[in-house]
C-alpha cells in the first residue's frame, strides 16, 4: 500500500462509539501494513494506534492447467522421455508463495 495519511473527525459521547470507513487500495500483491492512529484534543491527551498486516491478492480466480503424459518402459530400457508444451498467457499473475505455506 501506498505511504498516505487520511483524517476525519468524530465527537464521541462518554463511553460512546463511532466508525470512520476509509477506501484502500494496494500498490502491488504481497503483505502491506495498515496504521491506524486516534487522538484525542490535546486538552484531553489521550491517544492510541494499531497496526496490522494485510495480505493483498490479485483479483480473478485461480486456474490450474493438467497435461499428462504416459511413459512406457520398452523392453530393458531404463530411461523415458517425452516432450509436454504450455502456452502460458502474457497477462499472468504468478505469486511466489512464502517459504513453509502451501
Amino acid at each position: 500500500m501506498t505511504n498516505a495519511s487520511a483524517s476525519s473527525s468524530v465527537t464521541l459521547a462518554a463511553g460512546g462509539t463511532a466508525t470512520v470507513v476509509y477506501g484502500l487500495r494496494g500498490a502491488g500483491l504481497g503483505i502491506a501494513t495498515l496504521s491506524i492512529a486516534a487522538q484525542t484534543p490535546l486538552a484531553v491527551g489521550k491517544s492510541d494506534a494499531v497496526q496490522r498486516t494485510l495480505l493483498v491478492e490479485a483479483e480473478g480466480s485461480a486456474r490450474t492447467h493438467v497435461s499428462n503424459l504416459v511413459l512406457s518402459l520398452d523392453g530393458d530400457s531404463a530411461s523415458a522421455s517425452g516432450v509436454l508444451e504450455a502456452a502460458v498467457p502474457s497477462n499472468i499473475v504468478q505469486v511466489t508463495p512464502t517459504p513453509g505455506e502451501p
